[in-house]
């Protein structure tokens, strides 16, 4: 079935309850689905007879004598493609960016053939070339008449397309050349299969999701109305169907355009949760009480019309053990805490990870999946599920919208849209202490007559009062903010009104909170907020951060 905007059926096989289970692409131009058994369902009746001629790559694999034009080859993980088009050939991975290409500019090139002759080959020419693995085991690029363009590598048996490059290997199996960086010694080895389905997984939900994004979710040990129970969906809330189905709920629903769609399938005693929208996540705590919740959230941001790069995705990797925090791995704003978690190292090892937040950004759900120990696919999400609608950002929610255990969006201000970095007021008891404080943060401080105050946005609000860290980090955490500071308690009362600094993105090695001499906040924020120092550069053997300048 193809879909069009607003999740609009556009064209569709007509076959369900016809037993398709695979669509192939033969070889005679014929697109077929099968069944099970492998009996023919459906074909589009478009069936070319094939040209006689020279033999080509399958699958992932180019051996002697056999050649590319206009073809690919696909790693059997489906993460890589080696794309020969014409007088460009390039290893891509699944979001089209170039991992290694040899290519040639347009215009005119003169070659000189076996005899001795120059050949002048324009831009027409160059874009019959092919790719070829000759008989001799030399790679090379050819001109239709079989002049050759350009010698790649070699000689090899076969060229196999694996996760991430494409290799020449000798007859035993030893890799030869690859497209790696750097030269063979450098090149880094294949990397282990994905957990099997991953990549079905992720362009199903991708297909599904949209523009808005997904969370998904695996709860050990506990099943899936339970799951559900502890988000909030409960008694008449709770229903099954499809996740079509449980879509056209939501967009009927009287939320708008902040309803959400929850599911939850069973994978034997473990539930795979799944919100159709980034922000309902990440994981809620509760979700993990009495046992382990790992979550990848992922939207992708479309800037204008142009391409989507990988750069332009977000994503949250959350492990929860037992309601707490214990790994968080993310690049916007940059967080690299828990790496060390068993579960998540393992994982990462297994992965051949060289830096933890990128493959959350880029292998979330595989990342996930091996950090819970489940090996869920597709399949397991496409027939009939338990699962609801909640609303985000819903003043009056009712049971069923709203997280327990969190604190309600309409409490709060909207987090304001702001570069600098922001102060939040928690202690309301001793105005003229408030105003004390305020004071000492507004009064220039520096040297050499260069005199400056500390770049804040100040959020003096009752709705924060007697609010906790935990719960200011969750309103400030779906920004673009790596810390804040607040003005509790201490920060009032203290001789130095000592602030307390939240850093959002602390490793493993890194303090999370710290106070700050509210005097100094004007050297330690300007530092601090372009990364050329950390909180830790400025913490005095007291563990408090004291300016170093004056």
């Amino acid at each position: 079935m193809a879909w069009g905007a607003g999740r609009r059926p556009v064209w569709a096989s007509g076959t369900a309850g016809s037993g398709a289970q695979r669509l192939e692409v033969r070889d005679s131009g014929e697109v077929v689905l099968v069944d099970g058994d492998g009996r023919v369902v459906w074909a589009t009746g478009a069936s070319i007879v094939p040209v006689v001629g020279p033999q080509f790559g399958r699958g992932a694999v180019l051996r002697r004598g056999e050649r590319l034009r206009h073809q690919s080859l696909t790693s059997d993980d489906g993460s890589t493609v080696l794309v020969a088009d014409g007088s460009w050939v390039a290893v891509l991975d699944t979001y089209g960016e170039s991992k290694w290409n040899h290519a040639y500019e347009d215009g005119q090139l003169t070659v000189m053939d076996e005899h001795g002759r120059v050949h002048p080959r324009d831009a027409e020419a160059q874009a019959r070339m092919y790719l070829v693995l000759d008989e001799d085991g030399m790679l090379r690029m050819r001109y239709p008449d079989r002049t050759v363009a350009s010698e790649i590598a070699g000689p090899g048996q076969e060229l196999v397309v694996v996760r991430g490059q494409a290799q020449l290997r000798d007859g035993d199996g030893t890799v030869v050349w690859t497209t790696a960086r750097g030269d063979l010694s450098e090149a880094a080895p294949p990397w282990p299969p994905q957990v099997p389905g991953q990549h079905q997984l992720e362009a199903w939900i991708d297909s599904l999701t949209g523009e808005r994004g997904y969370c998904a979710t695996v709860v050990r040990d506990l099943g899936p109305a339970e799951a559900l129970r502890r988000l909030g969906l409960v008694g008449g809330a709770v229903t099954r169907g499809t996740w079509a189905q449980l879509a056209d709920h939501r967009d009927r629903h009287p939320a708008g355009a902040d309803a959400v769609t929850i599911a939850a399938a069973a994978l034997g005693p473990h539930t795979l949760m799944l919100a159709g929208d980034w922000r309902t996540g990440p994981a809620r705590p509760e979700l993990s009480a009495g046992t382990l919740a790992v979550t990848s959230c992922h939207i992708t941001r479309v800037r204008g019309e142009g391409p989507v790069h990988r750069d332009d995705m977000e994503a949250d990797f959350v492990v929860h053990r037992n309601g707490a925090l214990v790994a968080q791995l993310r690049d916007k704003p940059p967080r690299r805490k828990g790496v060390k978690v068993p579960e998540v190292a393992a994982a990462l090892a297994d992965m051949g990870s060289w830096n933890a937040a990128t493959w959350a950004r880029l292998y979330g759900l595989e990342l996930m999946c091996r950090v819970a120990g489940v090996s869920p696919t597709a399949t397991d999400l496409a027939g009939e599920l338990l699962g609801g609608i909640i609303a985000v950002n819903q003043p009056g929610a009712e049971p069923g919208c709203h997280t327990p255990g969190t604190p309600r969006a309409q409490q709060l201000p909207v987090l304001p849209e702001v570069s600098n970095s922001l102060l939040i007021r928690t202690f309301f008891a001793d105005q003229q202490a408030w105003e004390n404080l305020v004071t000492t943060l507004r009064t220039p401080s520096g040297f050499d007559g260069a005199e400056t105050v500390a770049d804040l946005t100040i959020i003096d609000d009752p709705s924060f009062a007697d609010m906790s860290v935990e719960q200011l980090r969750s309103w400030v955490e779906s920004s673009e903010h790596g810390y804040f500071y607040v003005a509790d308690e201490t920060a009032h009362t203290a001789d130095e009104q000592l602030l307390l600094i939240v850093d959002l993105t602390a490793g493993d090695s890194e303090p999370a909170e710290a106070r700050c001499v509210a005097a100094d906040l004007w050297e330690i924020d300007v530092n601090v907020s372009i990364g050329n120092m950390f909180i830790s550069d400025f913490l005095d053997e007291d563990g408090v951060c004291r300016g170093m300048l004056l």
